[in-house]
């Protein structure tokens, strides 16, 4: 495959992938490391179980399921707040398959170039972590989408041949209010 297909694939994979994130919540209208924490799974937690793409996550058992929706394996969607709330939290979880081998770093400049591109986006925030005990890099971004103010955290992460993206997508001035929550779905995801 030559570098031209590669490129324009990668793209597509991106594009996809952004889209994906800053859509999936509308119903309307300096580096750092951390660690990932043993799961400490909250009572209300349900598990998600994808045996297509053997992807297993835990969610609270009030959010929507949305499997495939616009290309993502899954995305759970927080409960509207109010009659008012025309935008919902979500969580979503996109994997394929890389064109050709591609090394984490490599995977998250692209995308960071990507989205930047795409929405104006600044990087808040970018640092190494672990997803499903394998290496990963998170970002956080803010970014402007028609009438939302936004604030994404994407978490990337490459096994063999395959990108994994994690996004939580909210409202920035409502990003802190299920960060517990989102960070124990985090905490539970698995490849099996």
């Amino acid at each position: 495959m030559n570098k031209k297909n590669i490129g324009k694939r990668m793209a597509i994979f991106i594009m996809v992938i952004m889209i994906l994130t800053v859509l999936s919540g509308c119903t309307g209208g300096e580096g750092t490391t951390t660690t990932t924490p043993a799961p400490t799974v909250p009572p209300n937690f349900v598990t998600y179980e994808n045996s297509t793409y053997k992807i297993r996550i835990m969610h609270p058992q009030e959010w929507e399921i949305m499997e495939g929706y616009m290309e993502t394996v899954v995305l759970f969607r927080s409960p509207i707040e109010e009659a008012s709330d025309m935008f919902q939290e979500n969580l979503n979880v996109v994997v394929g398959d890389l064109p050709e081998p591609m090394k984490l770093e490599e995977f998250t400049d692209a995308n960071i170039d990507q989205i930047k591109s795409l929405f104006a986006a600044e990087v808040v925030d970018s640092s190494s972590t672990t997803l499903a005990n394998n290496p990963a890099r998170k970002v956080i971004y803010n970014l402007k989408q028609g009438e939302y103010d936004l604030k994404l955290m994407q978490i990337y992460m490459i096994k063999d041949t395959k990108a994994y993206v994690i996004t939580y997508t909210a409202e920035k001035d409502k990003y802190s209010d299920l960060l517990e929550t989102i960070q124990a779905m985090i905490n539970t995801f698995e490849i099996f």
